[in-house]
């Protein structure tokens, strides 16, 4: 399985999965990103949000006039209003790391980035695939927003966290933004289900799920 990784101007990460019809863009927030990713991929035939958070979809509708790449995305209440939790001592700390590691330079272009998807094509369903090939399939795992997903591929055990699992300067951790934490812990419980040997996150460097960190990351379910 082939999998490109292309950093965001942040902490973010934008991910291409090789399949025989083309390209699958997982998460594109950047304007300055999306230029980047079209300038080496220009058969990306669908582009997956795994929640509506501008940093995710900001520059999905720029890829899709490009490319003429359909959106998909959950079919959730957020579809409409989005979900950005008010937790500035969250964000700050955020920012903070983000600046750490040399991050966050947004460039001219970036002042184009969308706030607000409007416009989805496809509106994605747990247990969905999103590729021909069936290899990936979506999960639910609201709790970061009602409309959160993982993509999961079982025959090779990896895992596209979105928000959902992140890694914080190279720790893997549950996000630190929640607005439901009821879910969030059916989320975990449901992941803690799957046999994951790699995730790559919606933030922050893939990681190796090895026992240690299972147990690190499981142990805290509730």
């Amino acid at each position: 399985m082939e999998i490109d990784i292309v950093k965001g101007i942040g902490s973010e990460k934008s991910y291409l999965l090789h399949t025989r019809k083309g390209y699958i863009l997982v998460d594109i927030g950047w304007p300055s990103t999306a230029k980047k990713i079209l300038e080496n991929y220009q058969n990306i035939y669908l582009i997956v949000i795994t929640h509506r958070h501008y940093d995710h979809h900001g520059a999905a509708e720029y890829v899709k006039s490009e490319t003429g790449a359909k959106i998909a995305a959950f079919d959730s209440p957020s579809k409409k209003t989005g979900e950005i939790p008010f937790l500035p001592a969250t964000l700050v700390t955020l920012g903070i790391n983000w600046i750490k590691q040399g991050c966050f330079i947004p460039g001219i272009e970036d002042l184009q980035i969308k706030i607000k998807l409007k416009s989805v094509d496809i509106l994605l369903k747990e247990n969905d695939y999103v590729d021909e090939e069936k290899q990936w399939i979506v999960l639910s795992t609201p709790g970061h927003t009602s409309d959160s997903i993982c993509l999961y591929n079982q025959k090779d055990k990896i895992l596209f966290s979105g928000d959902t699992l992140v890694s914080l300067l190279g720790k893997p951790k549950w996000t630190p933004l929640i607005t439901d934490k009821e879910a969030l812990e059916k989320s975990k419980k449901k992941i803690e289900r799957l046999n994951i040997k790699l995730v790559y996150p919606g933030h922050g460097e893939p990681f190796r799920l090895d026992t240690i960190q299972r147990n690190c990351l499981f142990n805290s379910i509730s």
